[in-house]
């Protein structure tokens, strides 16, 4: 009698354990997916949740507790090149938030018979064909690099920052004295570097010249960009805006016609 009610008790126990198990396993496998969008897709707006899930890789009946988020970043982003994940996160107990961004065209490289656009962290996102044909609001043209070679990347392709060492933080210099990407492209039509000096070509038809643009590249940026409200509209076509350390160390930004 003793030991039947042993029995009962252990397969009781067992049976509890069973059921929390798979109770366990519902509760925590994967639920619902929300796309959550840090900027208004574009290229990126027919994108649905079933697509991101299924171009992952990971399965609707996986325990949470599996997840690799680093794997799924990766093939979400090589599934479509103008895809940026921000963030993979778990909302308790089982649904999914992915943070998203679409990554937005900014620089143009070039060479003889080939072009390829790249976003500014240098993503290429796409490819073309003959000489590129821009306008404002379109991609900046990187000069100068007559013997860069594009045949070396394909699209989804990350450029070597150390190719364009004189161009990083460029953006980020505009962004922070207050402009954003689409003002950038409608004031810049190309970049190049000489030497030490980068040259920027405005739509405007002036020109602005930064000395070590490495160096102090927000600080001399926004000189720049303060220079330029200055100036009268009749000055915008000629001449340039120069900006260096003068010999206070100071930056400055000094208007040449």
């Amino acid at each position: 009698m003793q030991k039947n009610k042993a029995l009962a008790i252990v397969l009781l126990v067992l049976f509890v354990l069973v059921l929390l198990v798979v109770l366990a396993s519902a509760v925590f496998c994967v639920g619902t997916v929300e796309l959550v969008w840090y900027n208004t897709p574009n290229k990126c707006a027919t994108i649905t949740v079933e697509k991101v899930v299924k171009d992952s890789g990971m399965s609707n009946n996986q325990s949470i507790f599996t997840l690799d988020r680093q794997r799924y970043i990766q093939n979400i982003e090589q599934s479509d090149p103008y895809l940026k994940v921000l963030s993979y996160e778990v909302v308790w107990p089982n649904n999914i938030r992915i943070h998203l961004m679409e990554r937005e065209e900014v620089y143009c490289i070039q060479d003889d018979d080939r072009y390829l656009i790249l976003d500014e962290e240098f993503k290429v996102l796409r490819e073309g064909q003959g000489e590129y044909q821009g306008g404002a609001v379109d991609c900046i043209l990187i000069q100068g690099r007559s013997s860069f070679d594009t045949t070396g990347y394909n699209i989804g392709d990350f450029v070597p920052e150390q190719d364009f060492v004189d161009y990083v933080g460029l953006v980020d210099a505009f962004e922070a004295s207050g402009m954003d990407l689409v003002g950038l492209k409608a004031l810049i039509h190309d970049v190049e570097v000489v030497g030490d000096v980068l040259t920027m070509h405005t739509y405007l038809g002036v020109d602005i010249e930064i000395l070590n643009s490495s160096y102090y590249t927000n600080t001399k940026v926004s000189a720049a960009l303060g220079k330029l409200e200055d100036l009268e509209p009749n000055e915008y076509s000629k001449g340039s805006i120069y900006v260096f350390k003068n010999e206070q160390s100071l930056i400055e930004a000094r208007y040449l016609a």
